[in-house]
Order: structure tokens, then C-alpha cells, then sequence
């Protein structure tokens, strides 16, 4: 993490300590992994030049916790955790998308929920994530609220969280899932087209 003589960084122990802080500091940045803040030249200029809060000792949003309904998974739990998981345990259609779209030198770094949060650009697995219909925790300060992730993005590309809000959880489906496909068509630098991503998931009932 880069620091500039006069930023301060804030690390909160849990949750309540976590809006605590963005109560009384709203102008601060959320850091997760930062593998994006550190990529974006724009972005990597505009947190130099605010405080910051780092996620990485809220145990909460670490954790990964797997019914027979769904994968609930915190909002920074890395990729590499993920693609660690058992495929029993894990979508392999998620698992293709990381692989597909993220450098493996970031995947330590980067995070769930990092991905999913991005403003003005939608990344690989928000895709993936409208397609299983997975349902995302936001939460503030005294209240909790679910979102279908097809419905995270405003009409302007920007994550629909009001001030105070945070993406705290990804709760995942389990499909029973014959067939899982995810390819991404990556970005065509002459042509500025910023690539697509094909996300197929099939099911057989009765042969």
C-alpha cells in the first residue's frame, strides 16, 4: 500500500469500529486489496490525495461459509482463496472467470468484492455474478439490505450504495449444473473495444 507523507490510513479491528470510522470520516477511501487503485493512474492519484480505510483485519469479511443452497463468500476474500476452494465447494463457472481475466500475481491481492465494487468500469465477475442471480449484503451503520448483483450498478455505471453503505457479503446459489462455461473475448487495444465476457450455465432433467 503507498502512503504520502501527510495520508492517513485507518485499519479497523471489525464492522462496528469499520462505520464508525466512515461516519466520521466520509470522504475517506475504502481499501481492499487496492489491486485496481494501484493499476488506474486516475484513481491512483485521487487516493493519494485522501485518507484511507483498510479492510484487511475485519475477520467478517473474510469469511467463506457454504450451505446446501448457497456459497456465502465475505467481500474480501481473495480470488486465490477462491480458486483454492474444492469444486465441490466452489462454482467452477467462478473459477473460470478469475482465471480467465485476472493476472495471477494479483490474485492474492484482489478480492471479491473489490471486483464487484468498481466505478465506471464493470469487471469480469460482476457478469458472472447477474448470471447465477447471486444476491450481495450492503450494509450501514444499524441496518443490512440485499441486492440482486444485476442490480449493483446505477444507470451512470457506478455501484448503486448510498453514503454509509458498504458491500459486506456475496451470496452465491448452488446450481446443480451439468455444464459451466465462462470465455472472455479480451479488449481490442486498436480498436478501443473493452472485450466481452460469455457466461453459459446449463442444467439436464430427465435426460
Amino acid at each position: 500500500m503507498f502512503q504520502t507523507h501527510d495520508q492517513r490510513v485507518f485499519v479497523p479491528q471489525g464492522i462496528p469500529d469499520l462505520f464508525s470510522i466512515m461516519k466520521r470520516r466520509p470522504d475517506c477511501m475504502i481499501w481492499a486489496g487496492g489491486t485496481y487503485i494501484g493499476t488506474s493512474q486516475i484513481v491512483r492519484l485521487d487516493a493519494r490525495n485522501r485518507d484511507l480505510i483498510s479492510l484487511q483485519r475485519i475477520e467478517d469479511l473474510q469469511r467463506i461459509f457454504r450451505t446446501d443452497r448457497y456459497l456465502e463468500l465475505g467481500a474480501t476474500v481473495t480470488l486465490d482463496r477462491i480458486l483454492r476452494l474444492s469444486d465441490r465447494f466452489a462454482p467452477a463457472s467462478l473459477k473460470q472467470a478469475i482465471l480467465a481475466t485476472v493476472p495471477a500475481p494479483a490474485r492474492s491481492l484482489a478480492t471479491m468484492g473489490g471486483n464487484l465494487c468498481i466505478a465506471n468500469e464493470i469487471l469480469n465477475l460482476l457478469p458472472w455474478a447477474a448470471t447465477v442471480d447471486a444476491r450481495l449484503e450492503i450494509r450501514r451503520q444499524g441496518s443490512v439490505r440485499f441486492v440482486a448483483a444485476s442490480k449493483l450498478m446505477n444507470s451512470l455505471g457506478e455501484p448503486s450504495l448510498e453514503i454509509g453503505e458498504i458491500l459486506t457479503r456475496i451470496r452465491i446459489p448452488i446450481g446443480r449444473w451439468n455444464h459451466q462455461v465462462y470465455q472472455r473475448i479480451p479488449r481490442d487495444e486498436g480498436t478501443g473495444s473493452p472485450g466481452l465476457g460469455f457466461c453459459a450455465l446449463a442444467s439436464i432433467h430427465k435426460d
